[in-house]
């Protein structure tokens, strides 16, 4: 078991665990892809995914490893990564997605934003879209995900296309999923 205090706007990277990681948040606001940890609450995290978690002020977290050969994790410094500056603007977006929202709201032939999300590999997509819906749940919309991505490797199916609507503040609600395979396979 491990306790990590957080500075405020530090993050805490849990790499590639073995085993189920579980966190619990001793004081503090935490977030993990936008969605905030409750407090005292006992969180699991499966193994091989890793995460962030980032915090908006300082806090403390309760980590416990399975596993005696899993890594802890580490503190984000400013060499390695610009985290909060990523965070911040993450908010900037989601601040200007929430106008357009209102905006379509007052007018009835308007749709609301879509936002296409495109960069190289492994260079924070999945990171950019789960927190956005995640804040986007929070005001109570539901968004719709689109993954046009066959090599992206967060679906269940591999080499497939998926549409979601995000109606929970959980993770993948598989309900309201629709998945096509491509029949496209990288080489």
């Amino acid at each position: 078991m491990e306790i990590v205090e957080l500075k405020e706007e530090e993050a805490y990277r849990i790499q590639d665990p073995t085993d189920i990681v579980q966190v619990t948040l001793i004081e503090g606001a935490v977030e993990i892809f936008g969605q905030e940890l409750l407090m005292k609450k006992l969180y699991e995290f499966p193994p091989h995914k890793p995460f962030s978690l980032f915090c908006w002020v300082p806090s403390k977290l309760k980590i416990k490893y399975k596993t005696k050969e899993d890594q802890p994790g580490y503190i984000f410094n400013e060499e390695e990564m610009n985290y909060h500056k990523m965070m911040h603007d993450f908010l900037k977006i989601n601040h200007v997605l929430e106008q357009q929202r209102q905006m379509s709201l007052k007018q009835t032939d308007k749709i609301g934003p879509r936002l296409l999300i495109l960069g190289s590999h492994s260079c924070g997509k999945n990171t950019l879209c789960k927190t956005l819906i995640n804040y986007s749940l929070v005001y109570g919309w539901k968004p719709i995900y689109v993954d046009l991505d066959p090599d992206n490797q967060q679906s269940e199916y591999p080499h497939s296309i998926r549409a979601e609507i995000q109606n929970c503040v959980k993770e993948q609600m598989l309900k309201n999923r629709v998945t096509y395979y491509f029949g496209y396979q990288c080489t």
